[in-house]
Order: structure tokens, then C-alpha cells, then sequence
């Protein structure tokens, strides 16, 4: 079995986000992944939006 897991982060006026994914199971043909969105700052920054392309 192989894991995989990746993280991105980007810092800004308000203090950024960060994006992390990580496989938590896998099998022949799919797989379990979790998906974490952190955004530092005081308020919540409702214009965030997230995108995810699968290849």
C-alpha cells in the first residue's frame, strides 16, 4: 500500500490559509482521503472558496 499526503499554505494581510490532505485508507481501485482548510485571522473571510482537481 502507498500513502500519500501534501500540504500548501499562503500568507497574507488577514494571515493566510493552509491546505493539508493526507490518504487515510486505500484499497485496489479508491481510497479514503482527509482535507483540512485552516484560515488564520480574526474574522472569517467568506470569499474563500475551495477547489479540488482530481488527475
Amino acid at each position: 500500500m502507498t500513502t500519500a499526503s501534501a500540504t500548501a499554505s499562503s500568507t497574507g494581510v488577514d494571515g493566510g490559509i493552509a491546505a493539508t490532505y493526507a490518504v487515510a485508507s486505500q484499497w485496489d481501485g479508491g481510497y479514503v482521503a482527509n482535507y483540512t482548510i485552516t484560515q488564520f485571522g480574526r474574522d472569517f473571510d467568506d470569499r474563500l472558496a475551495v477547489a479540488i482537481h482530481f488527475a
